[in-house]
């Protein structure tokens, strides 16, 4: 039972630490100064170091690191906006958990269809910043997602 209440309380955390990263008036709160900018991204890409370590000790499920990705590349009603910070975000987490996320995606026998639909949404977004001119994304996060396929 302890571990169950754990894992409830380190995911609430997470999540209202992770929704931060998307709320309007962080963002503003980022862009003030070079410092608060480079802060923010420290932030975010450890937390989402520390997700991906998560997972891969299988403490959280495959359902919340699929809704992170979506989060992540704009797929999701949390953000629908995608720019090169959460993008690189995004491939930086790939980078950490997506052999196995893959793996455990090809084996999943329970719900498979489901999962495989949503890592190939993942994969598509990821080819569709990286191809498209109308991504609002630069040049060098295309290439970082390019050297990540």
């Amino acid at each position: 039972m302890k571990q169950s209440m754990f894992r409830r309380q380190l995911f609430n955390v997470c999540k209202v630490e992770f929704e931060k990263f998307f709320d309007e008036d962080e963002l503003k709160k980022s862009k003030k100064d070079k410092e608060s900018e480079i802060l923010f991204k420290v932030k975010l890409f450890g937390n989402i170091e520390f997700l991906g370590e998560l997972y891969r000790r299988k403490l959280l499920p495959q359902t919340t690191l699929i809704s992170v990705f979506q989060s992540l590349l704009g797929m999701s009603e949390v953000n629908e906006d995608v720019n090169d910070l959460v993008i690189e975000g995004a491939i930086n987490l790939m980078s950490k958990v997506g052999e196995e996320f893959e793996k455990n995606i090809s084996a999943a026998k329970k719900a498979k269809a489901e999962a495989k639909e949503s890592f190939d949404a993942i994969v598509a977004r990821f080819k569709w910043a990286q191809e498209h001119e109308e991504a609002p994304i630069t040049n060098r996060t295309k290439l970082l997602i390019k050297n990540m396929f």
